[in-house]
Order: C-alpha cells, then structure tokens, then sequence
C-alpha cells in the first residue's frame, strides 16, 4: 500500500496533505498536569517530524541512490563503505514495506 502523498503539513491537531486536505493523522498529546497545554512541547515535534516524512523519504531515496553511484565510480579508491547506503535502504524499506 502507497502512503498518500506529500506535502503534508501541520493543522490544528492533526497532519493533512496540502494539496487535498486529506486528513493523514491527529497528534494528541496528554498533558503531564494542568499548566501543560495540549499542541506544545513533545507533541508539536512529533506532528512535524510526521508532516516532513513524505520529503525526508523522497530525499533518502535520492541520497541512496547517488551514493550508491559514488561507491561504483570512486568508493573503493576513497575506502568508503557501503553502511550508509545500507542504513539508508533499510529506513526507506521501513517506510515502504
């Protein structure tokens, strides 16, 4: 199954993809005590760290690719290794499957 596509952003108590305002999901935080106010702090992160997911999966895709294709030209001559490249596939894997 595809994911709805980005942008998304962050509204009211919830994510919603720009181009549609499809709803993609509510933050709710549950405050600690009475002074904290629901939409701060941990929940705010949260909300955009999931409103900025459809741009950071499409950037890891082409950041996978490019250095996979840096390993191939000059990755052997420079010693690097292919951990970064792998990390990367297995977030979007995660993100995909």
């Amino acid at each position: 199954m595809k994911h709805t596509p980005g942008p998304w952003e962050r509204w009211d108590d919830g994510i919603k993809s720009i181009g549609d305002s499809i709803d993609i999901c509510r933050v709710y935080a549950v405050p600690a005590d009475d002074s904290t106010r629901y939409g701060s702090g941990e929940s705010d992160a949260n909300a955009r760290l999931i409103a900025a997911a459809p741009d950071l999966l499409e950037s890891c895709v082409e950041l996978e690719k490019a250095y996979r294709e840096l390993l191939e030209a000059y990755g052997e001559a420079f010693g690097w290794g292919y951990l970064p490249a792998d990390t990367a596939a297995e977030a979007i894997a995660k993100a995909t499957t």
